[in-house]
């Protein structure tokens, strides 16, 4: 999948079941479900809503997380950088009062 997705949304959920080459995803007090990941950007942000983004089996992951009073859960192993031509992606998270989740896809 190729692209950008820009959402937004003032109160309700944004589902995605597949990122392209970038998700900028905003809401005020929805939930963000991001289902898999493989390459690109992911900016996702809530005011009080939860963050949950599946990275695919295989893909590294640059992540720089935030929530103010949320939990943050990771299944994502730590690793030494990926090497040329090998696929990654992009994550920047922050949360007002949400929690936040990152897991394999």
């Amino acid at each position: 999948m190729s692209g950008t997705l820009n959402v937004k949304s003032g109160s309700g959920d944004v589902s995605v079941t597949a990122g392209g080459d970038g998700v900028d995803a905003l809401a005020g007090s929805g939930d963000l479900v991001l289902r898999r990941v493989d390459h690109g950007r992911v900016k996702a942000k809530t005011g009080s809503g939860d963050i949950a983004i599946g990275v695919a089996h295989g893909t590294a992951a640059y992540l720089d997380v935030m929530t103010m009073s949320g939990d943050v859960r990771s299944d994502l192993n730590g690793a030494d950088a990926p090497g040329d031509g090998e696929q990654r992606v992009e994550i920047n998270v922050l949360s007002g009062s949400g929690d936040v989740v990152l897991q394999r896809a």
